[in-house]
């Protein structure tokens, strides 16, 4: 290796990096080393016709880019990812190193192959897509709704920019979806899809009784809450759950999904349309069905200038289950968001440790998040979420502008942690089938909803 480039290299290396010296002693270059890293890590959103407002996925691209994109990764502000601890599959936070390849990929100039420099850039992709089935069905929203050119005013205390439509899947028969995948024409304004499987025509009784192509109350479908079949965010446009699990989903059922969008200064049209993967007989054989456990809390009152931390009441398991993933409700107020649990036998004035947390919250980020491995949790073990909720008029994310207090409810919850999870057997399955619905009931009776 030329003495001076191993010279440059070791310089660049930032201090307190825990990589040792020899791991950083040559140059990266786009086609070895940055390209793969910027697939994994930015073109989801960052390509042509994505939800990036610019795109990545070319070394000129990110080089004519070069210190505003150190100074997000840097500060952590981007990639977007707001799950923190081991083992969450939706961790996009680079590591130390890969921000040293980056920077030192920029120092030197952004080369593109360091053994053949007359060599064509990679292009860098979207990143890896998981294999799917064959077993896929379209179905698209019945026409086209326009996102305003800024946000409307709020008619009710609750979120704005939002959209809901019922989509019938005209499903003659049980299905079991391994996939989600969305397209909403408009990628730049579309920021989060929550999702339920409705067979008892709650979502599309709101569609109906609304004029306008969907409706602009929340997508909760009678007792099920928005969300508690998954959330897709923005730019990653799909939800793909885990080899050995499936959302079941009901015959006759619509897809029920209520759409948050941010306004781009100009008005956009969005034509939704969702694709399914779908398990066939075989390969349901080895699957097992998620069902949705809600730990939240129904009313929340925070007075202006003020920070709170809200509890949910303490769900303890009957039977033990898997947890497969965890999808975040909360408020636009809400910095951060945790959900505990404690052991069987452990002392209820223990500490309970942390399964999942949301630090930093952004409204208009949430997502699914899936664990890499499920975790089984249990008979006996409790749960609990915790909610810290900053109502000050310093909070950037507060859209009240100076603070006012902040009186909200929602029968489903208006915090929540919805666990997807997976009985160990079937007749523990039949059970745990029935428990969310049981614990929203619950939840609107401590809320003084009868």
């Amino acid at each position: 290796m030329n003495p001076s480039a191993l010279i440059l290299a070791t310089i660049l290396v930032p201090v307190g990096a825990s990589e040792p010296p020899e791991a950083v002693t040559e140059i990266p270059d786009w086609n070895h080393d940055v390209a793969s890293l910027v697939a994994a890590r930015c073109t989801g959103c960052h390509r042509p016709d994505g939800a990036g407002p610019f795109s990545l996925a070319s070394p000129g691209d990110l080089a004519s880019r070069a210190s505003f994109v150190l100074g997000l990764v840097e500060s952590g502000r981007m990639p977007p990812s707001l799950v923190e601890g081991e083992g969450w599959r939706h961790d996009r936070r680079l590591s130390a190193s890969e921000v040293s390849v980056l920077r030192r990929w920029f120092a030197a100039g952004s080369p593109v192959d360091r053994e053949d420099p007359d060599a064509s850039p990679v292009a860098a992709g979207r990143g890896a897509v998981e294999a799917s089935s064959e077993d896929w069905v379209t179905r698209r929203v019945a026409g086209a709704f326009a996102i305003p050119a800024e946000s409307d005013p709020a008619w009710h205390a609750g979120e704005i920019d939002q959209r809901g439509n019922a989509i019938p899947l005209d499903n003659g028969e049980a299905w079991r979806v391994r996939e989600v995948r969305i397209q909403t024409g408009a990628p730049q304004a579309m920021r989060v899809a929550s999702m339920v499987f409705d067979p008892t025509g709650a979502g599309r009784y709101l569609d109906d009784r609304d004029p306008r192509v969907g409706f602009l109350m929340a997508g909760d479908a009678g007792l099920v809450p928005s969300g508690a079949h998954g959330v897709i965010l923005g730019g990653q446009d799909r939800l793909r759950w885990p080899e050995g699990f499936h959302q079941p989903v009901p015959p006759g059922s619509d897809l029920v999904v209520e759409w948050h969008y941010r306004p781009t200064g100009i008005e956009e049209t969005m034509r939704p349309s969702v694709q399914l993967d779908l398990l066939d007989d075989v390969e349901a054989a080895d699957s097992r069905p998620l069902r949705w456990l809600p730990i939240g809390v129904g009313r929340v009152q925070v007075a202006a200038e003020s920070v709170v931390t809200v509890e949910s009441a303490v769900v303890t398991l009957d039977d033990p289950v898997d947890l497969v993933g965890v999808t975040p409700r909360a408020l636009e107020i809400a910095t951060d968001v945790e959900l505990l649990a404690w052991d069987p036998g452990q002392d209820p004035g223990s500490p309970g440790r942390t399964v999942v947390a949301f630090r930093d919250w952004d409204h208009h980020q949430r997502e699914t998040v899936i664990s890499t491995t499920p975790r089984r949790l249990a008979a006996g073990t409790r749960l609990q979420a915790r909610f810290r909720l900053d109502n000050r008029t310093a909070n950037p994310s507060n859209p009240d502008s100076p603070a006012v207090d902040i009186r909200r409810g929602r029968r489903t919850g208006i915090l929540a942690m919805f666990l997807h999870v997976a009985a160990i057997d079937p007749e523990s399955d039949g059970r745990l089938a029935e428990v969310g619905t049981a614990l929203i009931r619950d939840l609107r009776g401590r809320a003084g909803e009868r």
